[in-house]
C-alpha cells in the first residue's frame, strides 16, 4: 500500500497530511508526513505487440530545472501495473513510506491508478522544490519496490552561488603525502557553478568542481592561507572565501581541536522544504568534524558524506556517525553504533566515537505534569521505557573500549529522549513542574561507567543554563528539556567550549503532535536543537616524557628528548620551551617583552596549543612579592578574551599576540610568562 500516495488522509491548503506508525519516532509511535500536491499532464504511449521486451529505465527531459519549472519523466519498459508509480525524493532517502515522497504520480500522470502503461512520459508542476538535487524513482504496484535505479534531479538556482561561510579551515595536509579534500558543499548550489583559486601556495590546486588536490613539500609545512572563487554564469557576480589550511611534516601531526556534534535530523530532514541543503548548510556554517546522527538512514548518511567529501560508518538503522577524518572501523554496541576515527596517522591518534537513539515511549517529563506528580511517579513511568537496559547493553559492549579511554578516547553523542540527573535539581525543579531532583537512569549509568557531559563541565549550573534541545520548534505546554548530549572519556580530550546549536529557527507551533506544516520555510531542518562540543585533542606522547611526540621529532628528529634539557641555554628547559612556543635550538629569545606606557599598554607574547592543560598563564605584579594572573590559556584555549590583541598564528599551533592591560599605560608593572612546573 502506498501510505505516501493515495492513502492521504485529509488535506491543508496545497499539502496532504496523513499519519502512520514508526518505531523511532521521537515521543510516539505516530507521526504526521507531508505530501506535495502539484499540476500534472501526461503524455501516453503503448508498447508495440510482440516487441522484445526491454528493461525498465526513467529519464529526464533536461539535465536541469528553474525553480517552479515543469519536470517531465519518461518511462519505458515498466512492468505495466495499473499503480505503477514515479516519485520524486530528497538525495540520500530510499523509499520505504517513512519518510514520504516530496512529489509522486502514477504512469497514468495521476493520483488514480488506472491502464497498463509499460511506457510514457509524466509532467511535475508546481512541485515546490527548491535548489539542490533530488533523486526520481520508478517504483512497483502501489508499494517501494524498485524497478530500475533512481536517476538525479537538479534544481538550479536562480541565484549565482555564494558560499556559506567567510571562511573555513579543512583537514590538515601532510608534507610529502597527495591532499584531496572536497569544497564544493561550502557553497551554495547553483548551475552553472566553478570554482578557481584566487591565491594561495602554488602546490594548491582547484579544481572546477570545487576540490583541494595537491602535494606540499616540506616548505609548505605552517599555516597557510588561500583564497578561492565561486562564479556562476558569466556576468553573475563572484563570492569569495578565505581557506585556512595547516601543513604538518610528516611525523610531526596533531589537530589541537576536535569539534563534535550530535543532531537529530528529525526524519531523514524531510519536514522542511529543501531540507537537504538546509541540513547540509547547518553544519557547514556549525564547523563540525564529527557528527552523530539521529533519525537517519543509512542512505541519507551517505549522501551527506558524498556531499561533504566526509566518511561515513557502515552501519545500518537510523542511527549513523559521519567524519570528516577518515573512519578506520565500525562497530556496534547494542543500539549504538561506533566508528574508530583516525585524527592524524604519524603520531597516530584515534578517537571512538559511539551514536545513540534510546526508545521514545514513556516520556519521562510528561509524567511530571501530572497533578502530585513526585520524583518517584516519574521515575516509575521512566522505568516502563526501555531507554534504561538500552544503555546498559551499550555500556556492557563498549566495556573494553570505556577501560582503554586514555589510550584511545571515547565519545558518545545521542538523542537519548530522556533528561539529565544533573538538570533536575532542587534548584531546577521549578523549571520541570516543581518536580525534583530526579536521579534519571540513563545519564546516572552513563556518569557511574566513567564518560562525563561536556555540556555540563562546560556549563555546572543547570538553572543558569539549561542547555534545552528539545523543542526547537514545539512550546507552550510542551515540556523543555535538554535530552542531547556529547559524553566523553579519556585524558586526552578536553572541553574547551560546548552549546546548543541551530541555524535560524523562524517558526514555532504548540506542544508535540500538532499540526507542524506551519515550520516548514524554517532554516532549521530539525525539532530538536544541535549540541556542538569544542574538545582539546592533547598531542600524542608515545614515551611518556611529558613533550609531545611531533614536538620531539620537529625541533629533534626524534623522541625521548630530555625535558629538562636546554639545549641552547636560555634558561628554558625543553618543556618550558614547548609549552611557551620557544625554539629550543635557536637563539635565546624573549618569551615576553614588558608592556609601558610608550606601548600602549600591550603585552606581547607566544603561547603554543602545546600549552593547553599545562598551566600557562600570564601574569602581572608591582613589586614582584606577589603575582596577579591577567590571562590563562587553559580558561582560553580558544584565544577568545576581549583584551587579547594582534593574534598572529606564526606557525601550526604557535601564536604571537598581546594582551591589552590598561594599568600599564600609566605606570611599570613586572609580567612573567607562568606554566605548570615552574
Amino acid at each position: 500500500m502506498l501510505v505516501d500516495g493515495p492513502q492521504c488522509r485529509r488535506t491543508i491548503g496545497n499539502m496532504r497530511i496523513t499519519h502512520f506508525p514508526r518505531e523511532a519516532s521521537s515521543r510516539s509511535p505516530r507521526f504526521p508526513s507531508v505530501c506535495f500536491r502539484g499540476l500534472v499532464t501526461c503524455c501516453l504511449a503503448l508498447g508495440v505487440s510482440g516487441a522484445a521486451v526491454a528493461a525498465p529505465a526513467i529519464s529526464l527531459n533536461k539535465a536541469s530545472y528553474a525553480p517552479g519549472e515543469t519536470v517531465t519523466v519518461s518511462f519505458s519498459g515498466g512492468p505495466g501495473n495499473a499503480k505503477d508509480w514515479i516519485g520524486i525524493y530528497t538525495d540520500g532517502i530510499t523509499p520505504s513510506g517513512n519518510p514520504v515522497s516530496l512529489a509522486w504520480y502514477y504512469t497514468n500522470g495521476t493520483k488514480t491508478g488506472s491502464g497498463n502503461l509499460t511506457q510514457g512520459s509524466v509532467n511535475f508542476a508546481n512541485t515546490g522544490l527548491g535548489a539542490g538535487t533530488y533523486k526520481v524513482f520508478f517504483l512497483a504496484n502501489d508499494g517501494y519496490a524498485q524497478l530500475t535505479a533512481p536517476i538525479p534531479l537538479v534544481i538550479a538556482s536562480l541565484k549565482p552561488p555564494v558560499w556559506r561561510v567567510e571562511s573555513f579551515k579543512p583537514r590538515h595536509a601532510v608534507t610529502g603525502t597527495a591532499y584531496s579534500v572536497k569544497i564544493s558543499a561550502w557553497a551554495t548550489p547553483a548551475s552553472p557553478r566553478t570554482f578557481s583559486k584566487v591565491d594561495g601556495p602554488t602546490w594548491l590546486n582547484v579544481s572546477t568542481d570545487g576540490m583541494l588536490t595537491g602535494t606540499p613539500a616540506e616548505t609548505d609545512a605552517g599555516s597557510q592561507v588561500a583564497h578561492l572563487r565561486v562564479a556562476g554564469a558569466a556576468g553573475a557576480p563572484t563570492s569569495d572565501v578565505t581557506v585556512r589550511l595547516d601543513v604538518r611534516k610528516s611525523g610531526q601531526e596533531d589537530i589541537g581541536s576536535l569539534h563534535v556534534m550530535s543532531y537529530n535530523v528529525w526524519k531523514e530532514w524531510s519536514q522542511v522544504n529543501n531540507g537537504f541543503q538546509k541540513g547540509i548548510e547547518s553544519i557547514v556554517k556549525s564547523g563540525a568534524d564529527i557528527v552523530g546522527l539521529q533519525e537517519s538512514s543509512q542512505s541519507l548518511a551517505q549522501s551527506m558524506a558524498n556531499e561533504l567529501g566526509w566518511y561515513r560508518s557502515t552501519a545500518t538503522g537510523s542511527s549513523q556517525v559521519i567524519s570528516r577524518y577518515p573512519i578506520q572501523e565500525s562497530f556496534s554496541a547494542g543500539l549504538g553504533v561506533g566508528a574508530k576515527i583516525r585524527l592524524t596517522t604519524d603520531p597516530q591518534r584515534e578517537v571512538n566515537v559511539v551514536n545513540c537513539h534510546l526508545d521514545y515511549l514513556y516520556y519521562g517529563p510528561y509524567a511530571a505534569q501530572v497533578s502530585g506528580a513526585t520524583p518517584q511517579t516519574v521515575l516509575t513511568e521512566e522505568l516502563r521505557s526501555q531507554r534504561d537496559s538500552q544503555m546498559a547493553t551499550v555500556l556492557q559492549n563498549l566495556g573494553t573500549t570505556l577501560a582503554t579511554a586514555d589510550t584511545t578516547p571515547v565519545i558518545m553523542t545521542g538523542d537519548f529522549n530522556c533528561p539529565s540527573h544533573l538538570d533536575w535539581t532542587t534548584a531546577a525543579a521549578a523549571a520541570h513542574s516543581g518536580v525534583g531532583p530526579v536521579a534519571w537512569p540513563v545519564t546516572t549509568r552513563i556518569i557511574t561507567a566513567g564518560l562525563k557531559d561536556s555540556f555540563r563541565v562546560m556549563h555546572p549550573d543547570p538553572v543558569a543554563v539549561p542547555g534545552t534541545t528539545w523543542s526547537s520548534i514545539h512550546k507552550g505546554s510542551e515540556p523543555q528539556d535538554r535530552i542531547d548530549f556529547v559524553y566523553f572519556k579519556g585524558q586526552a580530550l578536553k572541553p574547551v567550549s560546548s552549546e546548543t546549536y541551530s541555524t535560524p529557527v523562524e517558526v514555532t507551533v504548540g506542544p508535540w503532535g500538532g499540526d507542524v506544516t506551519p515550520v516548514a520555510g524554517n532554516t532549521w531542518p530539525s525539532d530538536h536543537l544541535a549540541v556542538l562540543t569544542t574538545f582539546t585533542v592533547a598531542p600524542v606522547d608515545g614515551d611518556s616524557n611529558g613533550l609531545s611526540d611531533a614536538w620531539e621529532k620537529r625541533f629533534f628528529g626524534t623522541t625521548g628528548v630530555d625535558p629538562l634539557g636546554d639545549p641552547n641555554h636560555d634558561g628554558l628547559n625543553n618543556f618550558a620551551s614547548m609549552v611557551l612556543a620557544v625554539d629550543p635550538n635557536g637563539p635565546p629569545s624573549a618569551a615576553l617583552d614588558t608592556a609601558t606606557a610608550s606601548s600602549n599598554g600591550v603585552v606581547s607574547f607566544k603561547v603554543s596549543d602545546l600549552g593547553r592543560g599545562r598551566g600557562v598563564a600570564l601574569q602581572r605584579s608591582d613589586k614582584l612579592d606577589s603575582w596577579e594572573t591577567l590571562w590563562s590559556h587553559d580558561a582560553d584555549p580558544l584565544l577568545r578574551d576581549a583584551k587579547l590583541r594582534n593574534i598572529v598564528q606564526e606557525q601550526s599551533g604557535q601564536w604571537s599576540m598581546g594582551y591589552q592591560d590598561d594599568a600599564a599605560a600609566t605606570g611599570s608593572r613586572f609580567y612573567r610568562l607562568h606554566y605548570l612546573g615552574q
